[in-house]
């Protein structure tokens, strides 16, 4: 995620694989959604 959105790297292999929080949008608050679920327990990631 953070190597496809701020280092030109390759992107998720489907556009729903980046979206974590189901917001539509592959952006930094998917990263900071999925480090609250690996770390501190929060919500799993949405699946569509």
């Amino acid at each position: 995620m953070i190597n496809y959105l701020y280092k030109n790297g390759a992107e998720p292999s489907t556009p729903d694989a980046g979206d974590c929080n189901c917001s539509f949008t592959c952006d930094i608050k998917d990263i900071t959604y999925l480090i609250d679920y690996l770390y501190n327990g929060g919500s799993p990631p949405c699946q569509y």
